[in-house]
C-alpha cells in the first residue's frame, strides 16, 4: 500500500500519539479535521493502521514480563494455548530452529512458574527471559517509506 505525504504525515503523529484528537492531529498536519478523519477511516478500513490503547500492566497489577522462546513438535497445540490464555500478550511465530516468542504478563512468580509448567507440558525446549525495564516501545514512530535505517 503506498502512501501520500498527507497519509503519511497523519499516520507518524498517530504514531507518536495515538489519543490525539482530530483537531490536534489536523494542527499538527496543517490538514482540515475532514480530511484528517477521512485519512482515518482508509487507513483503519485498509488495515494498515489499527487503533489501540497502550496498558502499563504494572499500575494494573500484573508487573512480571516475561518473553518466551518456544520449540515444539505441537505447533498448533502450542498456538491454540497461547492463544487462548489471558495471560499472553503477545506471541509471534520465529525461525532459526524455534518456533515462537511469546510475550505474556504476569501478577506474581508463582503464575509465572504454573505458565512455565503448563508450556513446557507442550514444548520441546522453553527459554525465558524476564523483562526487567522496557526501554523503547513503538520506537519507529517517525517513519517515511523508502527511508533508510541506521
Amino acid at each position: 500500500m503506498e502512501l501520500n505525504e498527507n497519509e503519511l504525515k497523519v499516520l507518524e503523529q498517530l504514531r507518536h500519539d495515538s489519543r490525539s484528537s482530530l483537531v490536534d492531529l489536523a494542527s499538527r498536519t496543517g490538514l482540515s479535521v475532514s480530511y484528517v478523519h477521512t485519512i482515518i477511516r482508509h487507513l483503519t478500513s485498509s488495515k494498515a493502521f489499527r487503533p489501540f490503547i497502550d496498558v502499563d500492566f504494572s499500575k494494573l497489577g500484573c508487573p512480571i514480563m516475561v518473553c518466551f522462546i518456544v520449540q515444539s513438535k505441537k505447533r498448533s497445540l502450542v498456538q491454540e494455548w497461547a492463544a487462548q490464555d489471558s495471560r499472553v500478550n503477545d506471541i509471534f511465530r520465529i525461525n532459526n530452529g524455534q518456533d515462537f516468542f511469546i510475550e505474556a504478563i504476569f501478577r506474581s512468580m508463582s503464575e509465572v512458574y504454573a505458565f512455565i509448567e503448563e508450556l513446557g507440558a507442550l514444548s520441546m525446549q522453553v527459554s525465558e527471559h524476564h523483562v526487567v525495564r522496557v526501554l523503547a516501545k513503538e520506537k519507529m514512530a517517525n517513519f517515511r517509506m523508502g527511508a533508510k535505517f541506521s
